[in-house]
């Protein structure tokens, strides 16, 4: 009976070890948390960086363009060490049956040639919500 109470305790332990990286995801530019208002996105760089929140089962549906305009123009940013909250309402895609979120981010670095900037992309954070 205990081999089996500490089976069950390993395993749970174990499962909640996993869901806690997508729930929490972090990488080098950017650490993402799920509150009850929506995503809480942490710049962890010293330079501006700007992101898009998209529904994991509506990116194969969509043409994903990442702004790489004056940097002003960019809506969604999030300034050096700051954080910002996306509502769920603001995530491309989002519905009742969303489950993850992707979340794609980049810094934009000045444009080398006269066709704009260049945009310098981290690799996307999936965020479990449900």
């Amino acid at each position: 009976m205990r081999l089996l109470a500490s089976l069950a305790l390993a395993a749970t332990v174990v499962a909640s070890g996993c869901n806690s990286s997508t729930t929490a995801p972090r990488g080098p530019a950017l650490a993402v948390r799920v509150e009850a208002a929506g995503l809480r996105l942490e710049n962890l760089t010293d330079e501006r960086l700007y992101y898009a929140a998209v529904d994991r089962e509506t990116l194969a549906l969509i043409d994903l363009h990442f702004c790489n305009a004056d940097p002003e123009s960019c809506a969604n940013r999030i300034e050096p060490r700051a954080t910002t909250t996306v509502p769920f309402d603001h995530v491309v895609g989002y519905g009742p049956r969303s489950r993850e979120i992707a979340v794609y981010h980049w810094h934009l670095r000045p444009p080398v040639t006269a066709t704009g900037y260049q945009s310098y992309l981290y690799d996307p954070l999936t965020v479990r919500i449900r």
